[in-house]
């Protein structure tokens, strides 16, 4: 996934088939940090427990809005247009925070999945199969995230 040129309104990327289904998977595996891990404090604090509960119900409220703008968000017209052999596609910059959000949220999720590991494996091939999908949920939504980090910080062209 690169980019291809950046304005002030929009974003576009070049992709080949491969990225294209690496990144519909990754939004579509939104949301994957577990709602048990947004707490206020470790230590179960019987006084906090009810602005978890609203904290709880905002993030399932949250989950489901941005996983309904997922859906709507890849099947919208002129968002991905063919490229010879491969893909551009066409990001709104006032779509970028949301998408980071996603990301984010699944590269995080996905490393909790994994047993929150201090340090990773250099070979994912020895991770257990269902780990294995994890692992490389984790990374590619890491370099989704860093590749539209770097074209929303990219001066706008014309």
């Amino acid at each position: 996934m690169k980019l291809q040129s950046a304005s002030t309104r929009r974003l576009v990327f070049r992709l080949n088939d491969a990225e294209r289904d690496w990144l519909v998977e990754v939004l579509s595996r939104y949301p994957v940090v577990p709602e048990s891990h947004a707490t206020l404090t470790r230590q179960g604090d019987a006084s906090l427990r009810e602005h978890e509960q609203l904290l709880r119900d905002s993030l399932t409220e949250q989950r489901h809005t941005l996983r309904a703008r997922i859906k709507v968000w890849l099947a919208a017209p002129g968002r991905w247009l063919s490229a010879g052999r491969g893909h551009r596609l066409i990001v709104p910059r006032e779509d970028g925070e949301w998408l980071l959000q996603v990301f984010n949220d699944v590269r995080v999720g996905s490393w909790l999945r994994l047993g929150a590991p201090e340090e990773l494996t250099r070979d994912p091939g020895s991770l257990p199969v269902g780990q294995q999908m994890d692992f490389a949920l984790m990374e590619l939504s890491g370099v989704f995230q860093m590749v539209l980090l770097q074209a929303l910080d990219e001066e706008s062209g014309p």
